[in-house]
């Protein structure tokens, strides 16, 4: 009895813990369902220093709402990858640039008042495809 009262706390100490696992600035390349590797992808946002922005990061289909001031680098593993980020002041230049698996992909970048800039890839052996904008 107490080896099950044991064992049931270990593991509901393991859920709590992953539970409070802090996002890693770089996660691990996986494999999707057809077992090829996914991307490394870097995303840097540039422009006028401190210029403050909201946004959301999409991996392989799971969406996560960012934010923060100019510049900012993120890193992160998967196949296909969606960012939007939007100047939350009228002022500044944002510029996005992503790189996979360490080279260059594109970049998009706006002056605009409260303007947005958005990337869209799809980055695996076998298919490649990008798309840079500007709202």
């Amino acid at each position: 009895m107490t080896t099950k009262v044991t064992l049931l706390a270990a593991l509901a100490a393991s859920f709590i813990l992953v539970g409070c696992h802090t996002t890693p600035t770089r996660e691990p390349a996986q494999s999707d369902f057809t077992g090829l590797p996914a991307a490394a992808f870097t995303i840097t946002v540039v422009g006028t220093k401190g210029t403050p922005f909201k946004g959301t990061i999409t991996t392989d289909g799971h969406v996560t709402t960012t934010g923060g001031t100019v510049p900012a680098t993120f890193y992160i593993s998967t196949h296909d990858l969606a960012v939007s980020l939007q100047k939350t002041g009228a002022d500044g230049l944002i510029e996005l640039r992503v790189a996979a698996d360490g080279q260059g992909r594109g970049m998009s970048s706006t002056a605009k008042e409260f303007g947005g800039v958005r990337a869209q890839l799809i980055c695996t052996p076998k298919v490649e495809q990008a798309m840079f904008t500007t709202f």
